[in-house]
């Protein structure tokens, strides 16, 4: 991993995940010392969060990804759900039964293992 934020965003996530909890943006930017009001580091974060689910994908887990939220909606935004649908992870589910299937997916395998670390 690079000194880019990415491995403190990325213990963040293994936090949440197994703590049973989710985490916003916002926190989660503050963990990289990322300000994500600020469009340029935003769009960091968001890098640093495809390369985990990225990972994820290649090793056959569930997206780590998940637990992160937006505060306004208690859902992942629109760019995980996108995501998802381009590895053709979404089937005919909707949004929120994706995510709350996704996000039981990840708190089991974070609850009994320990995945390796992406690179």
């Amino acid at each position: 991993m690079t000194d880019d934020g990415h491995e403190r965003v990325y213990d963040r996530l293994v936090a949440a995940a197994r703590a049973r909890a989710v985490v916003t943006y916002t926190e989660l930017g503050k963990s990289a010392d990322l300000d994500v009001s600020d469009l340029a580091q935003l769009d960091r974060l968001v890098k640093i969060l495809d390369r985990i689910a990225a990972a994820d994908i290649r090793a056959n887990r569930p997206l780590l990804v998940a637990v992160v939220i937006r505060a306004d909606r208690g859902m992942p935004s629109k760019g995980f759900f996108d995501f998802a649908r381009q590895h053709r992870l979404m089937k005919r589910q909707d949004e929120m039964g994706f995510f709350a299937s996704e996000l039981s997916r990840v708190y089991a395998a974070w609850a009994v293992s320990q995945p390796e670390r992406p690179s």
